[in-house]
Protein backbone atom coordinates (compact mmCIF):
# COMPACT_ATOMS: atom_id res chain seq x y z
CA UNK A 1 0.00 0.00 0.00
CA UNK A 2 0.70 3.22 -0.52
CA UNK A 3 -0.48 5.51 2.54
CA UNK A 4 -1.30 8.71 2.58
CA UNK A 5 0.24 11.35 4.99
CA UNK A 6 -0.08 14.99 6.50
CA UNK A 7 2.60 16.62 9.07
CA UNK A 8 0.93 19.06 11.21
CA UNK A 9 3.00 21.92 13.60
CA UNK A 10 3.25 22.01 17.30
CA UNK A 11 -0.05 24.78 16.58
CA UNK A 12 -2.09 22.29 15.28
CA UNK A 13 -1.80 23.78 11.51
CA UNK A 14 -1.03 21.00 8.57
CA UNK A 15 2.15 21.60 5.83
CA UNK A 16 -0.34 22.98 2.62
CA UNK A 17 1.07 23.61 -1.05
CA UNK A 18 0.69 27.02 -2.34
CA UNK A 19 -1.42 26.34 -5.79
CA UNK A 20 1.34 28.97 -8.09
CA UNK A 21 4.50 28.44 -6.53
CA UNK A 22 4.35 25.23 -5.45
CA UNK A 23 5.94 26.17 -1.94
CA UNK A 24 5.34 24.89 1.50
CA UNK A 25 3.15 26.69 4.04
CA UNK A 26 0.93 25.53 7.59
CA UNK A 27 -3.03 26.00 7.53
CA UNK A 28 -5.86 25.06 9.58
CA UNK A 29 -7.25 21.91 8.76
CA UNK A 30 -11.23 20.66 8.69
CA UNK A 31 -12.69 21.34 11.94
CA UNK A 32 -15.28 18.29 13.04
CA UNK A 33 -16.53 18.61 16.56
CA UNK A 34 -13.60 18.70 18.94
CA UNK A 35 -11.32 16.90 16.08
CA UNK A 36 -9.43 18.24 13.08
CA UNK A 37 -8.17 16.28 10.40
CA UNK A 38 -6.09 17.45 7.20
CA UNK A 39 -8.15 18.66 4.41
CA UNK A 40 -7.86 16.71 1.22
CA UNK A 41 -5.32 19.06 -0.11
CA UNK A 42 -3.17 18.66 2.72
CA UNK A 43 -2.38 15.22 2.50
CA UNK A 44 0.19 13.41 0.24
CA UNK A 45 1.36 10.43 -1.01
CA UNK A 46 4.42 9.11 0.64
CA UNK A 47 6.17 6.37 -1.99
CA UNK A 48 8.50 4.47 -0.98
CA UNK A 49 11.48 3.77 -3.31
CA UNK A 50 11.16 -0.38 -3.94
CA UNK A 51 14.96 -0.39 -3.33
CA UNK A 52 16.34 2.15 -0.78
CA UNK A 53 14.63 1.85 2.54
CA UNK A 54 15.73 5.61 3.28
CA UNK A 55 14.61 7.04 -0.09
CA UNK A 56 11.56 8.35 -1.32
CA UNK A 57 9.13 10.38 -3.03
CA UNK A 58 6.40 12.63 -1.93
CA UNK A 59 3.71 13.52 -4.07
CA UNK A 60 1.10 16.51 -3.56
CA UNK A 61 -2.40 16.82 -4.35
CA UNK A 62 -1.18 18.90 -7.59
CA UNK A 63 0.51 15.84 -9.10
CA UNK A 64 3.86 16.93 -8.45
CA UNK A 65 6.61 15.90 -6.41
CA UNK A 66 8.65 17.54 -3.44
CA UNK A 67 11.94 18.21 -3.89
CA UNK A 68 14.47 19.17 -1.36
CA UNK A 69 18.11 21.11 -2.12
CA UNK A 70 20.60 20.98 0.04
CA UNK A 71 22.99 22.74 -2.14
CA UNK A 72 20.80 25.79 -1.27
CA UNK A 73 21.69 27.68 1.05
CA UNK A 74 18.01 27.93 2.50
CA UNK A 75 17.93 24.03 2.34
CA UNK A 76 14.64 24.91 0.57
CA UNK A 77 11.95 22.37 0.09
CA UNK A 78 8.75 22.63 -2.52
CA UNK A 79 6.50 20.91 -4.41
CA UNK A 80 7.11 22.64 -7.77
CA UNK A 81 8.86 19.77 -10.26
CA UNK A 82 6.91 17.35 -12.78
CA UNK A 83 7.26 13.83 -12.40
CA UNK A 84 7.46 13.01 -15.58
CA UNK A 85 10.71 15.33 -16.14
CA UNK A 86 13.93 12.93 -16.31
CA UNK A 87 16.49 15.59 -14.80
CA UNK A 88 14.71 16.12 -11.52
CA UNK A 89 15.96 13.92 -8.53
CA UNK A 90 12.91 13.34 -6.20
CA UNK A 91 14.36 10.43 -3.73
CA UNK A 92 15.87 12.07 -0.83
CA UNK A 93 18.53 10.01 1.43
CA UNK A 94 17.34 11.43 4.70
CA UNK A 95 20.61 10.14 6.31
CA UNK A 96 22.99 12.30 4.38
CA UNK A 97 20.69 15.29 3.23
CA UNK A 98 21.39 14.67 -0.37
CA UNK A 99 19.88 13.69 -3.57
CA UNK A 100 21.11 10.71 -4.88
CA UNK A 101 21.36 8.21 -8.13
CA UNK A 102 18.65 7.31 -10.34
CA UNK A 103 17.69 10.08 -12.29
CA UNK A 104 14.17 11.10 -12.55
CA UNK A 105 11.13 9.89 -11.27
CA UNK A 106 10.48 8.10 -14.05
CA UNK A 107 12.69 5.59 -12.70
CA UNK A 108 10.12 5.21 -9.62
CA UNK A 109 6.97 4.16 -11.88
CA UNK A 110 9.53 1.59 -14.04
CA UNK A 111 10.79 0.02 -11.23
CA UNK A 112 7.30 -0.70 -9.29
CA UNK A 113 6.03 -2.69 -12.41
CA UNK A 114 9.21 -4.37 -13.20
CA UNK A 115 9.65 -8.06 -11.61
CA UNK A 116 11.56 -8.22 -8.34
CA UNK A 117 14.68 -9.97 -9.92
CA UNK A 118 16.07 -8.18 -13.34
CA UNK A 119 17.33 -9.97 -16.10
CA UNK A 120 19.88 -8.37 -18.42
CA UNK A 121 19.93 -8.63 -21.85
CA UNK A 122 21.71 -11.75 -23.26
CA UNK A 123 22.94 -12.09 -26.46
CA UNK A 124 21.78 -15.22 -28.37
CA UNK A 125 24.26 -18.65 -28.39
CA UNK A 126 27.06 -18.77 -30.63
CA UNK A 127 27.67 -15.38 -30.26
CA UNK A 128 30.55 -13.37 -28.29
CA UNK A 129 34.39 -13.31 -28.36
CA UNK A 130 36.75 -16.18 -26.81
CA UNK A 131 40.28 -14.53 -25.60
CA UNK A 132 43.21 -16.21 -23.84
CA UNK A 133 44.63 -14.81 -20.82
CA UNK A 134 46.08 -15.37 -18.10
CA UNK A 135 43.67 -15.35 -15.45
CA UNK A 136 45.56 -14.50 -11.89
CA UNK A 137 49.08 -13.25 -12.16
CA UNK A 138 51.96 -15.24 -14.52
CA UNK A 139 53.87 -16.51 -11.15
CA UNK A 140 50.24 -18.67 -10.00
CA UNK A 141 51.46 -21.77 -12.27
CA UNK A 142 48.44 -23.67 -11.16
CA UNK A 143 46.40 -20.92 -13.25
CA UNK A 144 48.29 -19.51 -15.70
CA UNK A 145 46.83 -19.27 -19.86
CA UNK A 146 43.43 -19.86 -20.04
CA UNK A 147 40.68 -18.96 -22.15
CA UNK A 148 37.79 -16.22 -21.33
CA UNK A 149 34.26 -15.33 -22.79
CA UNK A 150 33.47 -12.03 -23.49
CA UNK A 151 30.04 -11.51 -24.38
CA UNK A 152 30.78 -8.40 -26.99
CA UNK A 153 30.31 -8.99 -30.27
CA UNK A 154 31.43 -5.46 -30.94
CA UNK A 155 35.39 -6.43 -30.57
CA UNK A 156 37.27 -5.28 -33.55
CA UNK A 157 40.92 -5.25 -35.02
CA UNK A 158 43.35 -4.06 -32.53
CA UNK A 159 41.65 -4.85 -30.11
CA UNK A 160 39.44 -1.94 -30.00
CA UNK A 161 35.55 -1.49 -29.14
CA UNK A 162 33.23 1.75 -28.23
CA UNK A 163 34.78 1.85 -24.85
CA UNK A 164 38.43 0.87 -25.17
CA UNK A 165 40.84 0.90 -27.62
CA UNK A 166 44.79 -0.35 -27.44
CA UNK A 167 48.20 1.56 -27.78
CA UNK A 168 50.68 -0.85 -28.84
CA UNK A 169 54.13 -1.39 -31.08
CA UNK A 170 52.37 -4.21 -32.17
CA UNK A 171 50.18 -3.83 -35.62
CA UNK A 172 46.19 -3.84 -35.41
CA UNK A 173 45.49 -7.58 -34.27
CA UNK A 174 42.70 -8.73 -36.23
CA UNK A 175 39.90 -11.59 -34.89
CA UNK A 176 39.66 -14.94 -36.15
CA UNK A 177 36.88 -16.01 -39.10
CA UNK A 178 35.14 -17.03 -35.69
CA UNK A 179 35.68 -13.71 -33.75
CA UNK A 180 38.11 -14.87 -31.51
CA UNK A 181 41.42 -13.99 -30.45
CA UNK A 182 42.99 -17.28 -29.30
CA UNK A 183 46.64 -16.30 -29.53
CA UNK A 184 49.42 -18.47 -28.18
CA UNK A 185 52.26 -17.52 -25.58
CA UNK A 186 55.55 -18.94 -26.76
CA UNK A 187 57.87 -20.23 -24.00
CA UNK A 188 61.09 -18.13 -25.54
CA UNK A 189 62.40 -15.84 -22.38
CA UNK A 190 61.20 -12.77 -22.09
CA UNK A 191 63.22 -9.60 -23.11
CA UNK A 192 62.52 -5.64 -22.51
CA UNK A 193 62.58 -3.46 -23.86
CA UNK A 194 62.67 -5.13 -26.91
CA UNK A 195 59.90 -7.91 -26.06
CA UNK A 196 59.43 -10.44 -28.73
CA UNK A 197 56.31 -9.93 -31.14
CA UNK A 198 55.09 -13.03 -30.39
CA UNK A 199 54.80 -11.64 -26.33
CA UNK A 200 53.59 -8.45 -27.42
CA UNK A 201 50.78 -9.40 -29.24
CA UNK A 202 49.44 -11.73 -26.36
CA UNK A 203 49.69 -8.97 -23.76
CA UNK A 204 48.04 -6.51 -25.80
CA UNK A 205 44.65 -8.93 -26.02
CA UNK A 206 45.25 -10.53 -22.94
CA UNK A 207 45.29 -6.41 -21.17
CA UNK A 208 42.39 -5.36 -23.55
CA UNK A 209 40.31 -8.72 -22.20
CA UNK A 210 40.78 -8.11 -18.57
CA UNK A 211 39.83 -4.90 -18.63
CA UNK A 212 36.87 -5.66 -20.96
CA UNK A 213 35.97 -8.52 -18.96
CA UNK A 214 36.15 -6.44 -15.08
CA UNK A 215 33.88 -3.95 -17.05
CA UNK A 216 31.30 -6.03 -18.08
CA UNK A 217 31.20 -7.45 -14.92
CA UNK A 218 30.35 -4.37 -12.68
CA UNK A 219 28.61 -2.93 -15.51
CA UNK A 220 26.45 -5.83 -15.54
CA UNK A 221 25.96 -5.40 -11.87
CA UNK A 222 24.40 -1.90 -12.59
CA UNK A 223 21.79 -3.06 -15.10
CA UNK A 224 20.88 -5.85 -12.54
CA UNK A 225 20.35 -3.32 -10.34
CA UNK A 226 18.84 -0.24 -12.49
CA UNK A 227 16.96 -2.44 -15.21
CA UNK A 228 18.66 -0.85 -18.26
CA UNK A 229 22.12 -0.29 -19.47
CA UNK A 230 23.92 2.85 -17.55
CA UNK A 231 24.19 5.76 -19.45
CA UNK A 232 27.81 6.21 -18.33
CA UNK A 233 29.14 9.91 -18.09
CA UNK A 234 33.09 8.95 -18.31
CA UNK A 235 35.52 11.79 -16.91
CA UNK A 236 38.21 11.55 -18.89
CA UNK A 237 35.85 12.50 -22.01
CA UNK A 238 33.25 11.69 -24.68
CA UNK A 239 36.17 9.23 -26.29
CA UNK A 240 38.02 5.45 -25.20
CA UNK A 241 40.04 4.85 -22.75
CA UNK A 242 43.20 3.61 -23.96
CA UNK A 243 45.35 0.95 -22.70
CA UNK A 244 49.01 1.09 -22.95
CA UNK A 245 50.36 -2.65 -22.64
CA UNK A 246 53.72 -1.47 -23.26
CA UNK A 247 54.42 1.84 -21.73
CA UNK A 248 57.66 1.70 -20.94
CA UNK A 249 60.25 0.87 -18.03
CA UNK A 250 59.20 1.63 -14.30
CA UNK A 251 57.93 -0.32 -11.46
CA UNK A 252 54.35 1.14 -11.59
CA UNK A 253 50.79 0.99 -13.28
CA UNK A 254 48.37 3.46 -13.31
CA UNK A 255 45.26 4.79 -14.67
CA UNK A 256 45.11 8.29 -15.62
CA UNK A 257 42.04 10.70 -16.21
CA UNK A 258 43.73 13.34 -17.61
CA UNK A 259 45.51 11.17 -20.08
CA UNK A 260 42.20 9.26 -21.04
CA UNK A 261 44.42 5.84 -20.25
CA UNK A 262 45.85 3.11 -18.14
CA UNK A 263 49.51 2.20 -18.86
CA UNK A 264 51.53 -0.80 -17.35
CA UNK A 265 55.00 -0.73 -17.21
CA UNK A 266 57.70 -3.10 -17.22
CA UNK A 267 60.14 -3.42 -14.13
CA UNK A 268 63.08 -5.93 -13.83
CA UNK A 269 64.27 -8.33 -10.88
CA UNK A 270 68.15 -8.27 -9.59
CA UNK A 271 68.82 -10.81 -11.82
CA UNK A 272 67.47 -8.62 -14.86
CA UNK A 273 65.17 -10.31 -16.26
CA UNK A 274 61.78 -8.45 -17.06
CA UNK A 275 58.46 -7.89 -14.98
CA UNK A 276 55.48 -7.48 -17.47
CA UNK A 277 52.72 -5.81 -14.99
CA UNK A 278 50.28 -5.72 -18.10
CA UNK A 279 50.33 -9.91 -17.51
CA UNK A 280 49.07 -9.98 -14.35
CA UNK A 281 45.43 -9.74 -14.33
CA UNK A 282 45.35 -8.31 -10.88
CA UNK A 283 46.98 -5.58 -11.68
CA UNK A 284 45.39 -4.96 -14.90
CA UNK A 285 42.10 -5.47 -13.11
CA UNK A 286 42.88 -3.07 -10.35
CA UNK A 287 43.86 -0.40 -12.50
CA UNK A 288 40.91 -0.91 -14.37
CA UNK A 289 38.65 -0.77 -11.15
CA UNK A 290 40.40 2.59 -10.38
CA UNK A 291 38.66 4.50 -13.73
CA UNK A 292 35.27 2.25 -13.15
CA UNK A 293 35.28 4.22 -9.41
CA UNK A 294 36.33 7.16 -10.93
CA UNK A 295 33.14 7.20 -13.65
CA UNK A 296 31.04 6.17 -10.22
CA UNK A 297 31.91 8.61 -7.59
CA UNK A 298 34.47 11.26 -9.62
CA UNK A 299 35.00 13.55 -6.90
CA UNK A 300 36.62 10.90 -5.03
CA UNK A 301 40.38 11.24 -6.01
CA UNK A 302 41.54 12.43 -3.00
CA UNK A 303 43.99 11.13 -0.22
CA UNK A 304 43.09 9.61 3.73
CA UNK A 305 40.44 7.24 3.63
CA UNK A 306 38.52 8.25 0.16
CA UNK A 307 41.40 7.69 -1.71
CA UNK A 308 42.41 4.86 0.47
CA UNK A 309 39.25 2.69 -0.81
CA UNK A 310 40.15 3.73 -4.29
CA UNK A 311 43.04 1.43 -4.03
CA UNK A 312 40.89 -0.85 -2.02
CA UNK A 313 38.59 -0.97 -4.48
CA UNK A 314 41.38 -1.70 -7.42
CA UNK A 315 42.15 -4.50 -4.96
CA UNK A 316 38.66 -5.87 -4.53
CA UNK A 317 38.09 -5.79 -8.38
CA UNK A 318 41.35 -8.25 -8.95
CA UNK A 319 39.16 -10.65 -6.14
CA UNK A 320 35.69 -9.74 -8.27
CA UNK A 321 37.20 -10.70 -11.40
CA UNK A 322 38.69 -13.87 -10.04
CA UNK A 323 35.81 -15.17 -7.97
CA UNK A 324 33.25 -14.67 -10.72
CA UNK A 325 35.00 -17.34 -13.29
CA UNK A 326 33.51 -20.59 -12.57
CA UNK A 327 36.96 -22.77 -13.58
CA UNK A 328 39.11 -20.20 -10.99
CA UNK A 329 36.76 -20.70 -8.45
CA UNK A 330 36.05 -24.62 -8.58
CA UNK A 331 40.09 -24.37 -8.59
CA UNK A 332 40.32 -22.42 -5.61
CA UNK A 333 37.68 -24.72 -3.89
CA UNK A 334 39.85 -27.45 -4.84
CA UNK A 335 43.03 -26.31 -3.72
CA UNK A 336 42.12 -24.91 -0.54
CA UNK A 337 39.34 -27.18 0.52
CA UNK A 338 37.24 -24.11 0.50
CA UNK A 339 39.07 -22.43 3.64
CA UNK A 340 39.15 -18.91 2.37
CA UNK A 341 41.96 -18.28 4.92
CA UNK A 342 44.28 -20.60 3.84
CA UNK A 343 47.91 -19.07 3.96
CA UNK A 344 48.91 -19.69 -0.12
CA UNK A 345 45.71 -18.82 -1.57
CA UNK A 346 45.61 -16.73 -4.97
CA UNK A 347 42.36 -15.02 -4.10
CA UNK A 348 43.45 -13.34 -1.54
CA UNK A 349 46.94 -12.04 -2.90
CA UNK A 350 47.49 -9.55 -4.96
CA UNK A 351 49.80 -9.28 -7.93
CA UNK A 352 52.30 -12.48 -6.45
CA UNK A 353 54.93 -12.04 -9.25
CA UNK A 354 55.67 -7.84 -8.85
CA UNK A 355 55.18 -8.48 -4.91
CA UNK A 356 57.85 -10.97 -4.54
CA UNK A 357 60.39 -8.99 -6.98
CA UNK A 358 59.39 -6.20 -4.63
CA UNK A 359 59.57 -7.81 -1.28
CA UNK A 360 60.63 -11.45 -1.67
CA UNK A 361 57.63 -12.52 0.09
CA UNK A 362 57.08 -16.02 -1.96
CA UNK A 363 53.67 -15.73 -3.57
CA UNK A 364 52.11 -13.27 -0.68
CA UNK A 365 51.11 -9.98 -3.07
CA UNK A 366 52.14 -6.98 -3.57
CA UNK A 367 49.15 -6.69 -0.78
CA UNK A 368 47.12 -9.05 0.94
CA UNK A 369 43.47 -9.08 1.63
CA UNK A 370 43.59 -11.59 4.47
CA UNK A 371 44.91 -9.39 7.04
CA UNK A 372 44.77 -8.35 10.46
CA UNK A 373 45.68 -4.21 10.27
CA UNK A 374 43.50 -2.30 12.42
CA UNK A 375 42.22 1.15 11.68
CA UNK A 376 44.19 2.57 15.06
CA UNK A 377 47.38 0.78 13.46
CA UNK A 378 46.95 2.07 9.15
CA UNK A 379 50.01 4.29 7.77
CA UNK A 380 47.72 7.26 6.34
CA UNK A 381 49.63 6.55 2.88
CA UNK A 382 46.53 5.38 0.31
CA UNK A 383 47.90 2.07 -0.46
CA UNK A 384 48.82 0.84 2.97
CA UNK A 385 45.83 2.43 4.46
CA UNK A 386 43.22 0.34 1.90
CA UNK A 387 44.23 -2.86 3.53
CA UNK A 388 42.37 -1.90 6.36
CA UNK A 389 39.12 -1.73 3.95
CA UNK A 390 40.21 -4.32 1.70
CA UNK A 391 41.01 -6.68 5.13
CA UNK A 392 37.11 -5.69 6.60
CA UNK A 393 35.18 -6.53 3.13
CA UNK A 394 37.40 -9.95 3.04
CA UNK A 395 36.46 -10.94 6.55
CA UNK A 396 32.49 -10.06 5.65
CA UNK A 397 33.12 -12.43 2.79
CA UNK A 398 35.18 -15.25 4.93
CA UNK A 399 32.18 -14.78 7.16
CA UNK A 400 29.62 -14.94 4.98
CA UNK A 401 30.55 -17.87 2.91
CA UNK A 402 31.30 -19.84 6.40
CA UNK A 403 27.82 -18.56 6.90
CA UNK A 404 25.88 -19.59 3.96
CA UNK A 405 27.95 -23.19 3.33
CA UNK A 406 26.32 -26.40 3.22
CA UNK A 407 28.04 -28.76 1.15
CA UNK A 408 25.74 -31.52 1.66
CA UNK A 409 23.29 -29.18 -0.54
CA UNK A 410 24.96 -27.07 -2.77
CA UNK A 411 28.31 -27.34 -3.93
CA UNK A 412 31.28 -24.97 -2.29
CA UNK A 413 32.20 -23.23 -5.95
CA UNK A 414 28.20 -22.15 -6.34
CA UNK A 415 28.23 -20.58 -2.62
CA UNK A 416 31.44 -19.12 -3.73
CA UNK A 417 29.74 -17.64 -6.64
CA UNK A 418 26.52 -16.48 -5.47
CA UNK A 419 27.89 -14.95 -2.23
CA UNK A 420 30.65 -13.08 -4.15
CA UNK A 421 28.07 -11.80 -6.54
CA UNK A 422 25.81 -10.54 -3.75
CA UNK A 423 28.70 -8.64 -2.12
CA UNK A 424 30.01 -7.22 -5.10
CA UNK A 425 26.39 -5.48 -6.00
CA UNK A 426 26.28 -4.71 -2.36
CA UNK A 427 29.32 -2.99 -2.21
CA UNK A 428 28.00 -1.30 -5.84
CA UNK A 429 24.82 -0.09 -4.20
CA UNK A 430 27.01 1.05 -1.15
CA UNK A 431 29.31 3.43 -3.19
CA UNK A 432 26.43 4.86 -5.31
CA UNK A 433 24.49 6.06 -2.00
CA UNK A 434 27.58 7.12 -0.42
CA UNK A 435 28.39 11.34 -0.14
CA UNK A 436 30.03 12.38 -3.25
CA UNK A 437 32.81 14.30 -0.88
CA UNK A 438 35.85 12.98 0.12
CA UNK A 439 35.35 12.70 3.92
CA UNK A 440 37.17 11.42 6.37
CA UNK A 441 35.40 8.35 7.62
CA UNK A 442 34.62 7.04 4.05
CA UNK A 443 35.26 3.67 5.45
CA UNK A 444 32.20 4.04 8.26
CA UNK A 445 30.19 5.83 5.85
CA UNK A 446 30.39 2.67 3.15
CA UNK A 447 29.88 -0.12 5.52
CA UNK A 448 26.24 1.90 7.24
CA UNK A 449 25.63 1.72 3.37
CA UNK A 450 26.36 -2.18 2.92
CA UNK A 451 23.41 -2.82 5.67
CA UNK A 452 21.07 -0.61 3.25
CA UNK A 453 22.48 -2.34 -0.13
CA UNK A 454 21.70 -5.78 1.92
CA UNK A 455 18.04 -4.35 2.50
CA UNK A 456 18.07 -3.83 -1.13
CA UNK A 457 18.88 -7.14 -2.38
CA UNK A 458 17.14 -9.06 0.06
CA UNK A 459 13.73 -7.42 -1.37
CA UNK A 460 14.93 -8.35 -4.98
CA UNK A 461 16.20 -12.24 -4.15
CA UNK A 462 13.48 -12.89 -1.33
CA UNK A 463 15.80 -13.63 0.99
CA UNK A 464 16.88 -12.86 4.54
CA UNK A 465 20.13 -11.15 4.69
CA UNK A 466 19.95 -9.74 8.20
CA UNK A 467 22.67 -11.77 9.42
CA UNK A 468 24.69 -10.71 7.09
CA UNK A 469 24.30 -7.42 8.32
CA UNK A 470 25.74 -8.00 11.89
CA UNK A 471 28.74 -9.57 9.96
CA UNK A 472 29.45 -6.18 8.76
CA UNK A 473 28.77 -4.25 11.75
CA UNK A 474 31.07 -6.78 13.93
CA UNK A 475 33.78 -6.43 11.80
CA UNK A 476 33.45 -2.78 11.14
CA UNK A 477 33.64 -2.58 14.81
CA UNK A 478 36.72 -5.05 15.28
CA UNK A 479 38.56 -3.35 11.87
CA UNK A 480 38.12 0.23 13.28
CA UNK A 481 36.88 1.97 10.29
CA UNK A 482 36.20 5.24 11.75
CA UNK A 483 39.49 6.34 12.74
CA UNK A 484 41.70 4.30 10.18
CA UNK A 485 44.35 6.46 9.30
CA UNK A 486 43.52 10.06 11.61
CA UNK A 487 45.56 9.38 13.71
Amino acid sequence: TIPLVAWRNPSGKFVSIESNQGSLNFSDGETHGSTTIPKPEQLFLFVPHPDFSTKSVIVGHNEKFLEFNPSDSNKSSSFGFELKTPERLPFILFDYDQNIYPRGANFLASRLQQPSIIKAAVPPPGKGTRVRVWKSDPSVKTIGIRELFLIHTDIKSGPVDPLFETVSTAKPIAPDANGDFLLDFDNTPSQAPNESDNHTRFDVVHTFSTVRYTYDLLLGDLVYLDGNPPQLTRPWGNKRLQIFPHAGEDANAYYSREEGALKFFFTKRKDGTPIFLCRSLDVVAHEAGHSFLDILQPQWRSDGQTGGFHEAFGDLCSLFVLISMADIADLFVTLTKANLRDPNNFLSAVGEEFGDALFNNKGKGLRNLSNDLKGSKAQPEVHALSLVFSGFYYDVLVDVFALERNPVIKGDTDTLLDVATILRRALIIAIRVSSESSTKTKYQELATNLETAFETLSRRLGVNLSSWTEIVRKHAKARELSIAGLS
